[in-house]
């Protein structure tokens, strides 16, 4: 064999695929299937129970601090009305207890104010509607615009 020819046999040599071989054959391809289990999101898998997780209850401070301001209201309104009742209407302590009756219902309308648009940014944090929540806040704003309307005719008759 010249240098040549050995050449073009190793050539031919490396172009050549050797056969491929599978590792781990099993002696049987027929029992070979594939496992597939098949998973619907609306029937629950046999055995297992749905859980719903709920969104955690909002909370906020300033729901108190409203409560605590509108008892503070009522109760210097039914004092107010009944030193109206019994005794002099014109005293300068009514006219006080009229003006801070006034004044604790705005402040909690405030807090009202407050509470609401917390709630407002945790319904839209948990995806809940939060239509409610608008309603009360305009609801809220025309009482205490009424009340400060009230508290200068208070103090300015």
């Amino acid at each position: 064999m010249t240098p040549d020819e050995q050449e073009n046999d190793s050539k031919r040599h490396v172009v050549q695929k050797p056969p491929s071989i599978q590792i781990n054959q099993p002696s049987n391809p027929a029992l070979i299937q594939p496992q597939t289990q098949v998973v619907s999101m609306v029937q629950p898998i046999q055995g297992q129970k749905r859980v719903y997780i709920r969104a955690p209850k909002f909370k906020h401070q300033s729901r108190v601090v409203s409560t605590t301001l509108s008892m503070i209201g009522l109760f210097l309104a039914i004092v107010t009305t009944m030193i109206g009742l019994f005794g002099d209407d014109s005293s300068l302590a009514v006219t006080l207890t009229e003006g801070v009756c006034c004044l604790s219902f705005n402040a909690a309308f405030v807090c009202e104010i407050i509470f609401y648009s917390k709630m407002i940014e945790h319904n839209k944090s948990h995806q809940k509607p939060h239509v409610s929540a608008i309603t009360n806040i305009i609801v809220c704003s025309i009482l205490t615009l009424v009340g400060i309307v009230l508290l200068f005719g208070v103090f300015l008759v």
